[in-house]
């Protein structure tokens, strides 16, 4: 009869030998992530100091930390210790022997490429986030094996880490499209995060002068300067001039982009325009991963904050938006270097009979009247106004796309400053 007799397996030696099986098999695995990456720092040392390492593949790598391991080379990474080291390293012995890159074939090379491509696009579209997630979930599994889950966790970053140095030095193209292509994918999850942004301003609604569109630009590059100083002072640092510069050239350009009423676009052009101008400034080459990072940053706080100012002004009392609209034409008459008088509202009488009340009166005579929201009408002494037409009238609409902006501008500069932190990605 086949197998082990069943008094043998009551002595338990089966189970042994299953239980020594995988306790191998787990030290492999081990060992394999820990020559993994110190196969990688240890080449990510090398282009720093001028060394010559060569490991060009993934798998060249694997091979070069199993042999700083078995040669008791230096540690690579935090402390995480395989439970049984010598064992681990006579099992992966066998692993050093690898092909040669040109030995690989055209398929696996471009899967590598594809993979590297990947990876970039999913840090970028995850802000990095990816690599957190995927480190914490493999450090879960980590731990089934009796490792401590924040050394794991601290090994498997380093992991990731040093895999995307890697990918840039031997994969850059590919990796660099990728996180295009996620830089991408986030803008265009912008709409949809920001939400519809419905109503057009009545045909009658007077529109933005030059002076209004000045002042517009000139407000956010005071923003960009002052979001600047609040970024320094909250770190305790001082930056150059002329980062403050491109800080304004940045803030005027996304208070420009608000006028569309889409507050992330808007800050995704603020936040790229102004990591450009920082780097022209500071005769620096400008960085087109630090651009697209800042893009995405500030279009992503931008596109939140201007989704919860509509909502707020969406749901305001009738008399509520009123008062608002008044404010935006306060905003307005500013803007054209005009100021608005005080005192209540007067009647004025109209040459075809009858008389409406505007809401406002300027210092150089401007009558102005202002509605609020994409529902807003004109009643019909209003519009008799308009057509007669009444001297020096004019109709304001403001919806709560212009309150979305106006929120989205210091949440862009937010996201954009984060972004800036090196522990963003």
């Amino acid at each position: 009869m086949a197998g082990y007799p069943p008094a043998r397996r009551d002595t338990g030696v089966i189970g042994s030998i299953e239980d020594w099986m995988d306790q191998r098999n787990a030290d492999v695995r081990r060992l394999l992530h820990g020559a993994e990456i110190a196969g990688r720092t240890a080449w990510d040392k090398s282009t720093r100091t001028d060394q010559n390492l060569r490991a060009a593949t993934p798998h060249d790598v694997v091979a070069l930390g199993a042999r700083i391991l078995g040669q008791g080379g230096p540690p690579a990474s935090p402390p995480f210790q395989p439970a049984r080291p010598q064992a681990a390293l006579r099992g992966a012995s066998a692993q050093q022997q690898v092909p040669p890159a040109s030995a690989k074939p055209f398929a696996q090379k471009a899967m590598d490429q594809v993979l590297a491509g990947a990876r970039g696009a999913q840090d970028a579209f995850t802000f990095g986030v990816g690599d957190h997630a995927y480190a914490g979930a493999m450090a879960l599994a980590d731990t089934a094996d009796g490792a401590d889950f924040g050394q794991a966790y601290s090994h498997r970053m380093a992991i990731e880490r040093a895999r995307d140095r890697y990918d840039s030095a031997h994969y850059g193209l590919a990796r660099g499209a990728g996180q295009v292509v996620g830089t991408g994918a986030q803008l265009a999850l912008l709409g949809p995060l920001e939400g519809p942004v419905a109503g057009a301003r009545l045909a009658q609604a007077s529109p933005l002068i030059a002076r209004e569109v000045s002042a517009i630009g000139s407000v956010g590059a005071a923003g960009g300067v002052g979001g600047q100083a609040i970024s320094d002072l909250a770190n305790g640092r001082l930056s150059s001039f002329q980062d403050y510069l491109g800080a304004g050239v940045g803030g005027g350009a996304g208070a420009l982009a608000s006028m569309g009423g889409r507050a992330g676009y808007a800050g995704a052009v603020d936040g790229a325009t102004t990591s450009v101008a920082q780097d022209l400034f500071n005769g620096r080459v400008p960085s087109i991963a630090k651009a697209r990072q800042a893009a995405g940053a500030a279009g992503l706080f931008g596109a939140s904050a201007g989704r919860i100012g509509r909502a707020w002004s969406n749901g305001l009392s009738p008399r509520e938006k009123g008062d608002l609209g008044e404010n935006f034409s306060r905003l307005r008459n500013w803007a054209r270097g005009d100021e608005t008088l005080p005192g209540p509202k007067q009647r004025e009488y109209l040459d075809g009979g009858g008389y409406t009340v505007p809401d406002l009166r300027t210092s150089l005579g401007q009558i102005v009247e202002s509605k609020f929201g994409p529902k807003a009408r004109l009643s019909p002494r209003q519009l008799q106004a308009y057509q007669e037409p009444l001297p020096n009238f004019r109709i304001d609409q403001s919806l709560p796309q212009d309150v979305g902006a106006i929120a989205g501008f210091p949440a862009a500069q937010y996201g954009y400053h984060l972004s800036q932190n090196d522990d963003w990605q």
